[in-house]
C-alpha cells in the first residue's frame, strides 16, 4: 500500500495540492473508526493522516463513471476541499454527523464538490473503498433505505484511482466570431429603402 500512497503523493504534488494543517496522528483514525463502527480504506487513512484538509489553488476536476442528471456535458465534476481533523466546519466528525440519515449507512462524506454536493467513500462490504458522488439537488425528504441511493453515483473504484484521475480544468473560450441572424419586418425594409432613396436624391 505504501507504493499506492506514493502515487497519491506524487499526483497531488504535480497538481500543487498541499496539506493545510500538516499531518494528523493515527489515534484520530482509530477514534473515527470506533465512533462510527467502520473501517477506513488504507489509502484514504494514509491520506487523512498526511494531508487531511488541503490547499487547492487551481480548479481541479475528475471524471464521473456514472453521470448524474445535472452533470456537466463533459462528464467531469470539481472538488472544493477534503474534510480533515482540524476544528471548524470542515471537521470530518461534524460532517459525518451532519449527513447521518441523509445518505446510505455504508457511505461517509469525505470531500465537498461545488454547490454543496458531497464526495463519499464506501465503508460497507459492498461499497468498501469506492468513491461515490452524492447530488444534493436530488435529495429526498424522509427517504426510505432504498431511496437513499437515488442521488448517489459511482465515481471511482478506489480512493487511489480517484486521486490519480484529478486534472486541472482548463476553460477555453472560443475566439471564433459568431454569426447572428437578424429578422426584419417588411415595414422596416420599406422604411430603409425610402431613406436610401431620399439620400440619393
Amino acid at each position: 500500500m505504501k507504493g499506492k500512497f506514493k502515487d497519491i503523493e506524487n499526483r497531488l504534488k504535480e497538481l500543487g495540492i498541499t496539506s493545510r494543517f500538516g499531518a494528523f496522528p493515527k489515534e484520530l483514525i482509530i477514534k473515527i473508526e470506533q465512533k462510527y463502527n467502520i473501517k477506513l480504506p488504507i489509502d484514504y487513512s494514509e491520506f487523512l493522516m498526511e494531508f487531511g484538509t488541503v490547499n487547492i489553488d487551481h480548479e481541479i476536476c475528475f471524471p464521473l463513471l456514472n453521470k448524474y442528471p445535472s452533470a456537466r456535458s463533459d462528464g467531469t465534476e470539481g472538488i472544493v476541499n477534503f474534510y480533515g481533523f482540524q476544528e471548524g466546519e470542515s471537521n470530518l466528525f461534524k460532517i459525518i454527523d451532519r449527513y447521518i440519515g441523509r445518505m446510505p449507512t455504508t457511505l461517509i462524506p469525505i470531500a465537498e464538490s461545488p454547490g454543496g454536493d458531497q464526495l463519499c467513500i464506501g465503508v460497507g462490504e459492498e461499497t468498501w473503498g469506492k468513491i461515490y458522488y452524492w447530488d444534493h439537488e436530488q435529495e429526498r425528504m424522509h427517504p426510505s433505505i432504498q431511496e437513499l441511493w437515488d442521488n448517489v453515483y459511482l465515481t471511482a473504484h478506489s480512493f487511489t484511482d480517484f486521486i490519480l484521475s484529478f486534472k486541472v480544468r482548463l476553460e477555453v473560450e472560443s475566439e471564433s466570431p459568431k454569426v447572428v441572424s437578424i429578422k426584419m419586418s417588411d415595414e422596416f425594409l420599406k422604411l430603409m429603402k425610402k431613406t436610401k432613396n431620399n439620400q440619393s436624391e
